[in-house]
C-alpha cells in the first residue's frame, strides 16, 4: 500500500544520499579502476589480433644437433635451437591455426647432416600438406662448398629467393677415400688386417691403394640412395 511505502521514503533518500557522497569521494578511483580495466581488455584483443597471423622462421644457424635439449636452467644461458625441438615444432605448426606459414634460412642448412635434412623434410612436407605456404631464402648457396645441401632445403619451398649478388654452386655428391698403403710402405711400417666378407672396407684404407670393385659397388649404391630421395 502507498502509506507503508511513505513509511520507508526517508530511509531510501537517506541511503541513495549516501550513495551519491560515496561516488563523489571515490569518483577518480572508480575512473582510473575503469580505465585501468578497459586499458586491459584492450591490450588482450591487441595481442590476440596480432598473434593470430604467425610464421615460423628457421634459421639452421642457430640449431644444434641434440638428442635432447639442454636443462631448464642451461635455457637461461644457452640460445640455441635443438633439432628435435624444431621438429616437434614444425608438426605442432602444422595444426595449429594461428601459423600462416613458414620461413627458411636455406643459406646456413650445410651445418645439418643428410639424415637430419630428410628428417626435416619429412617434417616441411607435413606442413606443407595443411595448406600452409613455404617460404625459402639465402645470401647464397653454395658459395666456397657444395651447396647440394641447402639447394635440397631450398627446394622445399614454394618460392626461393636469393640474394641479387648470389648464387648456387651445386656440384652434386661427391666421396673421397684416402688410402695410406704407400705411405705405411714407405714408413716401413707393416699392417695386419683381417676382412671377414668383402664389403667390410674398413682395412682398405691400410691395405689398399685404390678402390676396390665392392668398396666402389658399396659407394655407388649409398650415394644412389641419397640421389633417389
Amino acid at each position: 500500500r502507498i502509506d507503508d511505502i511513505k513509511e520507508y521514503l526517508p530511509e531510501m533518500d537517506t541511503v541513495i544520499q549516501a550513495s551519491r557522497d560515496f561516488v563523489g569521494s571515490y569518483k577518480y578511483l572508480l575512473i582510473g579502476i575503469g580505465v585501468r580495466v578497459g586499458l586491459r581488455l584492450a591490450y588482450k584483443a591487441y595481442k590476440y589480433a596480432k598473434n593470430r597471423n604467425l610464421v615460423l622462421e628457421i634459421d639452421f644457424g642457430r640449431m644444434k644437433i641434440r638428442e635432447t635439449p639442454v636443462t631448464y636452467l642451461g635455457s637461461w644461458v644457452v640460445d640455441d635451437l635443438v633439432f628435435t625441438e624444431v621438429i616437434d615444432a614444425i608438426f605442432y605448426a602444422a595444426t595449429d591455426w594461428k601459423v600462416k606459414g613458414m620461413i627458411i634460412d636455406a643459406g646456413t642448412s650445410n651445418v645439418l647432416g643428410l639424415a637430419q635434412l630428410q628428417e626435416f623434410r619429412e617434417a616441411v612436407l607435413h606442413f606443407k600438406s595443411a595448406g600452409k605456404p613455404v617460404v625459402a631464402y639465402a645470401d647464397t648457396i653454395g658459395e666456397g662448398t657444395n651447396g647440394v645441401c641447402q639447394y635440397y632445403v631450398a627446394s622445399l619451398a614454394d618460392k626461393v629467393y636469393l640474394a641479387p649478388c648470389g648464387y648456387v654452386n651445386v656440384v652434386g655428391l661427391a666421396s673421397t677415400q684416402p688410402f695410406l698403403k704407400r705411405m705405411l710402405e714407405k714408413l716401413k711400417i707393416d699392417v695386419h688386417m683381417f676382412k671377414r666378407r668383402n664389403y667390410k672396407n674398413a682395412a682398405n684404407l691400410f691395405t689398399e691403394e685404390e678402390m676396390d670393385e665392392y668398396h666402389k659397388e658399396q659407394c655407388e649404391l649409398y650415394f644412389g640412395d641419397i640421389v633417389a630421395e
